[in-house]
């Protein structure tokens, strides 16, 4: 099942003669393919954990997730980042609308807008 096992537990009122129980829930293991995040909750694997603009020209998005590998079944929190308004050229940022020509292939590229943004490649002729 889930991220938390816990189990139900019963114990007698002390101010009864022992004939009545309190019973409460005991948390006994939290699954280690689960993650938790900074203010204590907890989020199954390959669920997001948060999203947040960064407010700038681009609309950059930075989206937490909760991860496991092949390599390691433990939870951990992966951070990405996607922009609705640029594209990734090399190591810079082109913005929405940008056209570079490529002479090598024939073509032309330009930004898409969109979440993310992408290249659109059209041959020129």
């Amino acid at each position: 099942g889930g991220c938390m096992k816990f189990t139900c537990t019963a114990r007698p009122c002390n101010e009864r003669d022992g004939s009545q129980f309190k019973m409460f829930w005991v948390l006994e293991s939290l699954a280690t393919q689960c993650c938790q995040d900074c203010e204590g909750k907890i989020f199954p694997p390959n669920r997001v954990v948060s999203t947040k603009s960064m407010g700038d020209r681009c609309d950059t998005e930075e989206q937490s997730m909760c991860k496991t590998s092949s390599a390691s079944p433990v939870g951990t929190l992966e951070v990405s980042y996607s922009a609705a308004n640029c594209c990734q050229d090399g190591m810079a940022w082109s913005m929405a609308g940008t056209n570079i020509l490529e002479p090598g292939t024939c073509s032309s590229r330009t930004c898409v807008p969109g979440r993310p943004a992408q290249w659109d490649r059209q041959t020129e002729f």
